[in-house]
């Protein structure tokens, strides 16, 4: 009929037809005789409940001797003519497919397409939930039919002890198999019994995270909490960057919020993260928030990047591995995002440097908050909005603002000046909260009218421009706050005050450091410092 190795593939590819037409017990004389089954074997084929499942165990037996043995098949052939010639019509028509299938080309699927990140977000979701509910057996000679998988792993996936570690063992090779394995092993789960599960493989739209659910989304991914008592609503603002978002549905990209500091950008961010329709429809893999701060100044620092980079990976890959350089890092990254949360969005909190960006161009969806829009034009992977949120407080939020920092109940509780404050600000979120700290709780702020005339007198009228391509507004202004309330201290405060001078940026001091700076007591440096807060 054909060589070894035709027979070989032929008997394999019409393996689940044999398990379910063949009668185990018209063979089993012939391959006893001819030793490739033993007394033993035959045994354990009896011992089955069923036709089929005998009838798989004897071919489970076959393939494994065939391994080894090149005259399996063709003795295996010669066994299904002898028991022609004595029962007939019930393997008569067995011979007859498998001759009629000897000249077919294979028309197998070489397994070399991946899955799309549609299907690997679907398989990661429904892993477990198919492990737990799917009988090995009932798929198992099917997908040995189509190669999907061979003889040595169906023999494997057999040898767990445990139902769940089979099902488990079979997973990981139909993860292997790519996009044409997904689709057959969801075609093998429709076919026998299990239409649920294989309509639960078809589309991610119909997942639902569930508000108990998102809220754990929200706390694995580290997003910040929305506590502050002066957070104040921005629902314009708020649809706005949703719609942004909502074009990363279907592809890679970045969306990129840029403004002048202290404009609420990453407050912003955080607010439009907890939507259950957005982490559904749009970031059903999960959201992953890293505050990039100090590893993002103007002059990088490469080992403190690495660091940001190693501890994201952490969080990420169940692997634990650990890249020992940025490039390393930046490829490590792009595959465990890719393979272990796909459809899901990082978001890059304080990115500072473009220089920086270009290690998270990682064919991801993500989200960035930066001061400097050039960052949008750093990136390999497209930008798909960048949009400034220096803008967007508008008067009435900004009169909120003021209104929770003095611990006000509503913003008509405010005094005349207040307008002229918000004014004065230049429609600036930072200048009106530093001011409001002051007024709160700077006893030499008395009066909204003394406020009032020293943010005028220091020339703090001058209105806040929109950045241009690089990061750039209105120091004055803002400087001039900060300014103002340094002059609010008392001289002994300002003395320690320009002391901190000596000490770098983004550095972490403990109270015992600051006594010796200022050669106090730890417990006096400590009410020092509560006044610079």
């Amino acid at each position: 009929m054909s060589n070894s190795g035709g027979l070989h593939e032929l008997v394999t590819r019409n393996h689940y037809y044999i398990v379910q037409s063949l009668d185990p017990e018209v063979v089993l004389p012939y391959l006893q005789s001819v030793d490739i089954v033993s007394s033993s074997d035959v045994e354990v084929i009896s011992a089955q409940l069923s036709l089929q499942a005998k009838c798989s165990k004897m071919m489970a037996i076959v393939h494994k001797k065939a391994i080894s043995d090149a005259t399996v098949y063709p003795k295996f052939m010669d066994a299904l003519k002898e028991a022609e010639e004595l029962h007939g019509s019930k393997v008569r028509f067995i011979i007859e497919r498998l001759e009629s299938e000897t000249s077919q080309a294979n028309s197998r699927s070489d397994w070399s397409t991946p899955l799309s990140e549609e299907q690997r977000f679907i398989w990661l979701h429904h892993r477990h939930v198919i492990a737990e509910s799917l009988d090995v057996t009932a798929v198992l000679d099917w997908l040995l039919s189509e190669g999907v998988v061979d003889h040595v792993q169906a023999d494997e996936i057999r040898s767990a002890d445990v139902a769940v570690k089979q099902t488990r063992k079979l997973l990981k090779v139909v993860e292997g198999k790519g996009a044409d394995g997904y689709v057959k092993f969801r075609e093998a789960l429709n076919q026998h019994g299990y239409s649920s599960l294989a309509a639960s493989l078809l589309t991610s739209h119909d997942l639902d995270l569930g508000s108990a659910r998102v809220e754990e989304v929200l706390k694995k991914g580290e997003v910040p909490l929305l506590l502050r008592s002066t957070h104040v609503y921005r629902p314009d603002a708020s649809h706005l960057v949703r719609q942004l978002l909502d074009k990363l549905r279907d592809t890679d990209g970045w969306v990129v919020l840029f403004g002048i500091a202290g404009c609420g950008k990453s407050v912003l961010a955080a607010e439009v993260l907890r939507n259950s329709d957005l982490l559904n429809d749009v970031f059903p893999g999960g959201v992953f928030w890293v505050d990039m701060g100090e590893a993002t100044s103007s002059q990088v620092n490469n080992g403190l990047l690495l660091m940001k980079m190693q501890n994201l990976i952490l969080r990420l890959d169940k692997s634990r591995f650990q890249p020992t350089n940025l490039e390393a890092a930046k490829s490590y990254l792009q595959t465990v995002i890719s393979e272990q949360h796909p459809k899901g969005l990082l978001v890059l909190d304080n990115l500072w440097s473009a220089d920086v960006a270009k290690y998270f161009s990682v064919r991801c969806r993500v989200l960035v908050t930066t001061r400097n829009a050039a960052v949008a034009r750093s990136v390999q992977t497209p930008c798909l909005a960048a949009l400034d949120v220096s803008t967007m407080f508008n008067e009435d939020q900004l009169r909120w603002l003021l209104t929770k920092w003095v611990k006000l109940a509503t913003p008509e509780e405010l005094p005349p000046d207040a307008d002229k404050i918000i004014q004065l600000s230049g429609n600036s979120p930072m200048i009106i909260s530093i001011v409001g700290a002051l007024l709160r709780n700077n006893p030499s702020m008395t009066t909204w009218e003394a406020c009032a005339k020293k943010l005028q007198s220091r020339r703090l009228s001058i209105q806040v421009r929109r950045p241009p391509a690089e990061w750039q507004y209105s120091s004055k202004t803002l400087l001039g706050s900060i300014e103002l309330s340094v002059d609010s201290l008392d001289n002994e405060s300002k003395k320690f005050f320009r002391y901190l001078v000596v000490l770098d940026d983004n550095v972490s001091i403990s109270s015992e450091a600051l006594a010796v700076l200022w050669g106090t007591d730890a417990m006096d440096a400590e009410g020092i410092m509560l006044q610079f807060v």
